[in-house]
């Protein structure tokens, strides 16, 4: 089965092709041929969405962009190395001017490095991506990205300060919750998003806050689930120092009147900007497992 990507993974909406995933029986592919622009929020989703079909006993296998800026930008942050070391196909599609009508299936690459990538290009500081298996690795994977934010020109103190405790608490409450879960952040100049800022993203293949919170707080809508483990203590882990976090979160995400959370579990959409939640369900955006995506606007001048 092959899902195909739209030409730009910006927003949740844009994860609508992997809606239908989960439908593959023997071997999925996700197809990026067309991609020209992808987010932390995208890159997540693509790795948790193959972490869930490996789990599966599914054949997983990647089809590269075409445009070689966005394959240089995927190996730059450690999507390629991730799906290298994870041992998922990676392809290719013959680009219109390579078309070969005897040719059927997709170019295949045999080694990582043979992938045409720009060796001289450069992006701004990023946490690359970091696949937590343990608490332990959310703290390196903290450490990384409190290097990589050290490095960024222009991020105000304060802002430091709340993408720390915004990383933590995503990635803590996925690895709690859920499955193995993946983490990248990317800072943005607005040269190109025109959004400058600093945006997050974590990912995993649990089985959903939903039913997560059931045993002790009965069945709910996926939703609605999300709107409930934003209450404090709530989504717990039973150990009196956690169960605050997406609280935090929210709080810090009110601070600004251009930041925004997105929290996605199965059919739920949560949207957090402006003190207030966004709720929708659509079977059209279904995401097996919870995806949170938090957008702060930096300080940059």
């Amino acid at each position: 089965m092959r899902v195909t990507a739209p030409r730009e993974i910006r927003e949740p909406e844009d994860l609508a092709f992997l809606s239908t995933a989960h439908r593959a029986r023997k071997r999925l592919e996700i197809d990026l041929t067309d991609v020209e622009w992808i987010s932390p929020l995208g890159v997540v989703a693509v790795l948790a969405t193959c972490l869930r079909a490996e789990a599966s006993a599914l054949g997983v296998a990647v089809c590269l962009p075409h445009n070689r800026e966005v394959r240089t930008y995927l190996g730059h942050i450690g999507l390629l190395r991730e799906l290298d070391r994870s041992n998922w196909t990676l392809t290719r599609r013959p680009s219109p001017e390579e078309v070969d009508p005897t040719q059927r299936e997709p170019y295949y690459w045999s080694e990582i490095e043979d992938i045409e990538i720009d060796p001289d290009a450069t992006f701004a500081p990023h946490l690359p991506v970091s696949r937590l298996t343990t608490l332990r690795e959310v703290d390196i994977a903290a450490d990384r990205l409190e290097d990589a934010l050290r490095a960024a020109p222009h991020i105000r103190g304060g802002l430091f300060d709340e993408l720390m405790t915004v990383a933590v608490e995503l990635s803590a409450n996925a690895r709690e919750h859920g499955s193995d879960c993946y983490a990248v952040a990317q800072v943005h100049t607005g040269r190109r998003s025109s959004s400058p800022g600093v945006r997050l993203a974590v990912a995993d293949f649990g089985v959903g806050l939903a039913e997560t919170l059931q045993e002790h707080h009965g069945e709910m809508t996926d939703g609605d689930a999300i709107i409930r483990a934003f209450e404090e203590q709530v989504s717990g882990t039973g150990r009196s120092e956690r169960g605050f976090g997406l609280t935090q979160v929210a709080e810090i995400v009110d601070g600004g009147a251009t930041n925004v959370l997105h929290v996605i579990s199965h059919s739920g959409h949560v949207v957090r900007s402006g003190g207030e939640f966004r709720v929708t369900e659509s079977e059209a955006l279904l995401f097996r497992g919870t995806l949170a995506s938090a957008y702060l606007a930096s300080g940059f001048i």
